[in-house]
């Protein structure tokens, strides 16, 4: 009876011990996902990138208020005003001077005055007499002649060259409009033989004292 039994419980043991691993069964449908997680920190700051090309030209402002006045400079040379010309002529009586070399025009300012230089050389005819003088016109007056030169007189028998100068210094009127030039006459109150070719120059140093 005892040998039975145990022959009895030895088979019973031999069929509870395991088999062998059977093959891993297929993957489970993909479950739901997850709440969000916490966000996490900031990362350091990248590198700067490469400057970008400039781009178009915006349009011009409005312009600006004009600015005041600024004072008034030192004295000294305002304007040069300069005339020259080669001309031929009948010299005139001295009722009615030529008027040679005459300068473009220019508007004083305040305490300004004008030194006015006039040179001339001419073809004298023979016992003929130049006056020379500077002459000015005033918001567009006829020019007349002031200062006259003495006569430059040829008393040879035949042409000669002649050469002569006359300088003025002439106050000019604020806001007026001046032009300036060279007056010839001859000594006598009817024109001369011509006196062929003449050589004028005007210079005109506008000057604020």
């Amino acid at each position: 009876m005892r040998a039975w039994t145990v022959a009895v419980v030895g088979l019973l043991l031999a069929g509870c011990s395991s088999g062998g691993k059977g093959d891993q069964g297929p993957a489970g449908p993909t479950g739901p996902a997850g709440p969000p997680g916490a966000e996490g920190a900031q990362g350091n700051q990248g590198i700067q990138g490469i400057q970008g090309s400039q781009g178009p030209q915006g349009p011009a402002g409005s312009d600006g208020l004009a600015g005041a006045v600024g004072p008034q400079g030192p004295s000294g040379v305002v304007r040069v005003l300069r005339q020259f010309a080669t001309v031929g002529l009948t010299v005139p009586g001295s009722a009615t001077p030529a008027m040679l070399c005459e300068t473009p025009g220019y508007v004083a300012g305040a305490g300004e005055v004008a030194i006015i230089r006039t040179q001339a050389s001419c073809s004298v005819p023979s016992f003929t007499g130049l006056y020379f003088a500077p002459a000015i016109s005033m918001d567009g007056a006829a020019l007349f002649p002031v200062t006259y030169s003495w006569p430059d007189t040829n008393d040879g028998a035949s042409t000669e060259w002649r050469a002569v100068g006359r300088d003025h210094v002439q106050a000019l009127g604020t806001g007026t409009s001046y032009t300036f030039a060279m007056a010839m006459s001859n000594n006598s109150a009817s024109p001369h033989p011509s006196a062929g070719t003449c050589f004028c120059s005007v210079t005109v140093e506008v000057v604020r004292e």
